[in-house]
């Protein structure tokens, strides 16, 4: 899949508005440190709620070649 510029102000950035379920766990050390918590997410069941990517800055759909990956 790859992303181009919106047509109507030009940005770059992409968003896909997507909803989440499932648990997840933080863990930290009995000092208070944070402990490795980088599969913190793993477990989440991700779904997009848009059929296509939106420019962050004026809402616009992105054009776009190839297929929107589901997670």
């Amino acid at each position: 899949m790859k992303l181009y510029p919106c047509k109507k102000c030009g940005g770059t950035v992409a968003v896909m508005k997507q909803k989440m379920s499932g648990f997840s766990y933080y863990r930290v050390n009995i000092d208070g440190s944070v402990e490795d918590n980088s599969d913190m997410y793993d477990d989440l069941m991700v779904k997009n709620c848009w059929k296509k990517y939106r420019c962050e800055n004026c809402g616009s759909v992105l054009p776009v070649t190839g297929v929107i990956k589901e997670f």
